[in-house]
């Protein structure tokens, strides 16, 4: 049996608890564990796919290396009746607050930051398909440059699906304020899906 067949058998055999458990640190440690001994970058995202049933989804983690392995994770996930197994970061209901993790020392810790304020301009690249991605958040947000980008990658994620993000985008980025040559091409962040011919959900 090898590591993939592993994860699906333990996981089948929790998916009970797991459904009513999902939001628990615990139940997180529980599946990074069982995760890593497919891949150990590998990500994972749970959500409710319905008013009846949840969806658990394998991330690469905007990797398109992991993008096979993710994807033979997904395609031998077994048929259940209480989740659906998909592919990537899934599509969500805009939200103005946004849940990330701090480590602090040996804990992790989970703190709230605001978007509501966030603008986007997308930009077609030149004798390409793909576009970039700019996010403006307004001065004084209160995360540094690095962690800024990656917060900008989950939330056009969170809007668009993190598929369409590693088929049509070539780069995410986020800055403080826009220049003012491109003020008026500035939406509000909530209406990026337009831009991929999507509706908001």
């Amino acid at each position: 049996m090898n590591a993939i067949q592993q994860f699906w058998l333990w996981f089948k055999s929790h998916e009970q608890p797991l459904l009513h458990a999902y939001a628990q640190s615990k139940s997180w440690e529980e599946i990074d564990f069982n995760l890593e001994r497919i891949h150990e970058r590998l990500a994972w995202e749970i959500g409710p796919a319905n008013e009846e049933r949840m969806y658990f989804a394998i991330s690469p983690d905007f990797d398109e290396d992991l993008m096979p392995v993710a994807a033979q994770v997904v395609s031998q996930a077994y048929a259940s009746d209480f989740w659906d197994f998909r592919l990537g970061r899934q599509r969500r209901p805009w939200s103005e607050v946004v849940e990330i993790a701090q480590a602090q020392g040996e804990d992790d810790a989970r703190e709230t930051v605001d978007i509501s304020g966030w603008r986007h301009i997308v930009f077609r690249l030149q004798d390409s398909n793909l576009v970039d991605i700019v996010f403006e958040c307004g001065e004084g947000f209160p995360l540094v440059a690095d962690a800024l980008d990656e917060l900008g990658a989950v939330v056009a994620a969170a809007l668009v699906g993190e598929m369409t993000i590693m088929e049509k985008v070539d780069a995410i980025e986020v800055v403080e304020r826009f220049e003012s040559r491109f003020q008026s091409k500035a939406k509000p962040a909530a209406w990026l899906p337009y831009a991929f011919e999507m509706k908001p959900l």
